[in-house]
């Protein structure tokens, strides 16, 4: 009677055991379902910082049906490289990003604006549809007007900055010739625009051609007498007279356009592609993500 009690017991502590565990599982894998996402895990924000950007935030991730998650922290390793510290920042946002469920759709789209304290470099990582709207040149950008505000230790203005780019080409589309290429490797995964078929070619020959005799029966029938097989003779009956003509030069302009400077080359995105191309990655979780790391601040 004392081993069954003893036993239920130890019965009792297992299952609430797993259940805890359970638990402990449920919440780390499923912060992409709650609305949560500023994640100062640095302490970087105020309270009131905070919930200004998780109202910019959701009302962008309406706007552009995909995800956005800000992370701080200073958890990531250190390294002296800037490439290295660059790939650890990354891999870092990326693995946060995969297993804590964010992302929309079946291709997890969304954006990740990880502060990393511990390298203090501003790390932008993409994921899904979001890797076409912020190609390198765009990354480029957006990570120089993140370090502006870092750099003056605003780090709201910073997050600020990154959620209104992004808003900003979302609502500007893709590229024309966008396309995707590994950052490892250089082989272009997209590509640029889509090659037809021999078969689709003859498809819409053939579609043309039967809209074109379609139009030209129809106008054709227009132009003759019903019930009738008297056709007028336009040839013998037309003729063209030119009276006269004459050129007029009204005036010309000329435009001066300053010269752009050249963009300040930093760790993140390259020029890979002329403005076109997004470079790619893969994360731990097997996802392709885009991305880079800006400069130190």
């Amino acid at each position: 009677m004392v081993i069954g009690k003893f036993g239920r017991k130890l019965l009792m502590v297992g299952l609430l055991l797993v259940l805890l565990g359970s638990l402990f599982t449920v919440q780390a894998t499923t912060l992409g379902e709650g609305s949560r996402r500023v994640f100062d895990e640095a302490g970087l924000l105020t309270d009131a910082e905070i919930a200004k950007l998780e109202a910019e935030i959701a009302t962008a991730r309406t706007s552009m049906k995909m995800d956005f998650v800000v992370l701080t922290s200073e958890e990531a390793e250190y390294s002296a490289s800037d490439t290295q510290a660059e790939k650890i920042g990354m891999a870092f946002a990326d693995d946060f990003y995969d297993y804590n469920g964010f992302g929309a759709g079946e291709d997890y789209s969304g954006i990740i604006y990880f502060i990393d304290m511990s390298n203090r470099m501003p790390i932008i990582t993409t994921c899904g549809k979001m890797i076409n709207y912020i190609t390198d040149a765009r990354l480029e950008t957006m990570l120089d007007h993140s370090w502006n505000h870092l750099s003056e230790g605003d780090f709201s203005g910073s997050v600020l900055s990154v959620v209104q780019d992004t808003l900003s080409y979302v609502k500007a589309g893709v590229p024309e010739g966008q396309y995707q290429y590994d950052t490892e490797t250089g082989q272009v995964t997209t590509p640029a625009f889509k090659v037809l078929t021999v078969a689709e070619m003859g498809i819409a020959a053939g579609v043309a051609a039967v809209a074109g005799i379609i139009l030209y029966v129809s106008v054709h029938g227009t132009y003759q007498l019903k019930g009738s097989i008297y056709e007028y003779a336009v040839r013998e009956n037309s003729d063209v007279v030119i009276t006269g003509s004459q050129d007029q030069f009204l005036r010309t302009s000329v435009t001066r356009m300053p010269k752009p400077k050249p963009p300040r080359n930093i760790s993140g995105g390259g020029t890979f592609g002329g403005g076109r191309a997004s470079g790619t990655h893969m994360s731990s979780s097997g996802r392709s993500h885009g991305g880079g790391g800006g400069r130190r601040f």
